[in-house]
């Protein structure tokens, strides 16, 4: 068989796509391959003639009018119709589903004209008719082409106009932001500055204050330190200072002078007030020391070494008196408070606690309180309060020495004279107020259950006194207690030394 040469592939594309089923395509197909035009020509007019008279195309134009005429989800329908009136014109019926799909297509987006060109396809375009199109293609195509550069080349201009604007855009708000940041700078540093400013007239003022503060303590400690020395300065020259001499009526025996028993008094007296004062008593016994509360890391527990370490760290002072200074600083606040009335109810002196005094030199301050019309704290529930039961007793060392290991001491008294006086009280809100003062200028309190009488010149002990110098106070009351101390010892002294003797003479 010769070599077939192929017609134009988009024609018999076409031809094989609309009349793949018609015997009269495939006979076309072979008489065009063959080049047998003439026949094709003659053949063709001739089947023209017969297949599309009227009959078959009204048969095609009645299929598609009822097509058309059902509903779009009647489907099976459309296809019986389509598929019968193809069959009433020898056309072979959908027989795949791309058949079908083509025939969907055509009815949905081609309507009537659709569904006849499924029955009656269109011829296919000539060589010339080719030629044109082609032409118009590229006629089409270069117009597009020339029109896509145009608008490609619009599109440059405008990208061009655009990054020409959006640079501007860019550059002026770069330079609102660096004009914002230049401002916000300035105004960061004005701020800093005037933080640093304020920190610099705060630190400043700080500074002052502290100074000035300084400057205050410093003035209120030489303003302390001077008003202690003019206080002392002041004590010291106006102190009177009075020496008296109590004796009993019976003397050591009948030829003597000499009293069996005597009290000695040193009163001390400042304006009105009396201060710290002492009584001897010619009853004072010496006595071996008694260890109280004595311990120190550097001593052994229970040894006292010497007299020093009895004065310092053992010695009981059962009742002692706070100092006269302490007592004078008291009173001028308790005399302030009076004034101003500035105590609340239930008051409490919180400075006086600091001092870690007793409970009983607490009591006596307070005491010296109420004198001075100031509320107190005091927790009595008796409408009077008698004097004796806060005066204090002093008991301190007069003489002291250490023999073997023993500390042989010598008491005295260090009392606080008081004019004898009861006060009277209330409870008012929490506060003890005083109501009244039972005064008796005539004696003069010397602790509990001692009294002087200022008018008689007597003790509760003693029925006279008689008022003597210094010299004389020494050689009548400190000298016997002296002698008798020494005598003590010196006996103490020659035991010791004794049985010192005996032991050796024992080895």
């Amino acid at each position: 068989m010769p070599k077939l040469k192929l017609p134009n592939e988009e024609i018999i594309h076409w031809l094989i796509k609309n009349h793949s089923s018609s015997g009269i395509v495939k006979i076309l197909s072979i008489f065009y391959h063959y080049k047998m035009k003439k026949i094709l020509a003659i053949f063709l007019l001739s089947l023209l003639i017969v297949s599309c008279g009227p009959p078959k195309k009204e048969i095609a134009q009645a299929a598609c009018s009822e097509i058309l005429a059902t509903r779009n989800f009647e489907d099976s329908t459309r296809v019986q119709i389509y598929n019968k009136a193809r069959m009433d014109l020898d056309m072979s019926p959908i027989s795949s589903s791309d058949d079908k799909t083509f025939f969907d297509i055509k009815i949905r987006y081609g309507g009537y004209d659709g569904c006849m060109e499924l029955f009656f396809p269109p011829p296919p375009p000539t060589k010339k008719e080719l030629e044109q199109q082609r032409i118009a293609e590229e006629e089409l195509r270069i117009i597009r082409e020339n029109q896509e550069k145009k608008r490609a080349e619009e599109r440059a201009i405008k990208e061009g106009e655009l990054r020409i604007i959006r640079e501007n855009e860019e550059k002026k708000r770069a330079e609102e932001r660096a004009i914002k940041e230049e401002e916000a700078r300035i105004a960061r540093e004005e701020e800093e500055r005037k933080k640093e400013e304020e920190r610099r007239i705060a630190e400043e003022k700080r500074i002052a204050e502290e100074r000035k503060k300084l400057e205050e303590a410093r003035l209120a400690q030489e303003k302390k330190l001077r008003e202690e020395e003019e206080r002392r300065i002041y004590v010291k020259e106006n102190t009177v200072t009075s020496y008296l001499y109590c004796p009993s009526n019976s003397k050591i025996s009948r030829r003597s002078e000499v009293p069996s028993y005597w009290k000695g008094l040193i009163i001390n007296k400042l304006d009105d007030d009396y201060l710290n004062s002492s009584i001897y008593r010619s009853s004072s016994q010496v006595e071996t020391a008694i260890l109280t509360s004595f311990y120190k890391s550097d001593h052994e527990f229970g040894v006292m070494r010497s007299c020093q370490d009895l004065i310092d760290y053992s010695y009981a002072y059962n009742e002692q008196y706070p100092s006269d200074e302490l007592i004078y600083k008291f009173e001028q606040k308790a005399i302030k408070d009076a004034e101003n009335e500035n105590t609340k109810p239930n008051y409490i002196d919180w400075d006086l606690r600091k001092l870690g005094l007793t409970y009983d030199q607490e009591r006596y301050l307070e005491y010296r309180r109420m004198l001075k019309g100031a509320p107190s704290n005091l927790n009595v529930s008796i409408s009077s309060f008698k004097q004796k039961d806060v005066l204090l007793n002093g008991i301190e060392p007069l003489f002291c020495e250490k023999v073997g290991t023993e500390i042989y001491v010598l008491d005295y008294l260090r009392v606080k004279p008081e004019i004898k006086k009861n006060i009277i009280i209330r409870k008012s809100q929490g506060n003890v107020i005083l109501d009244s003062i039972d005064l008796d200028e005539s004696v003069l309190m010397t602790g509990s259950g001692r009294t002087f009488n200022r008018d008689k010149f007597s003790t509760s002990e003693y029925d006279s006194c008689e008022i003597i110098n210094e010299d004389e106070f020494n050689l009548k009351v400190i000298k016997p207690l002296e002698d008798k101390f020494k005598a003590t010892i010196e006996n103490q002294k020659l035991f010791l030394e004794n049985s010192k003797k005996d032991v050796e003479r024992q080895i």
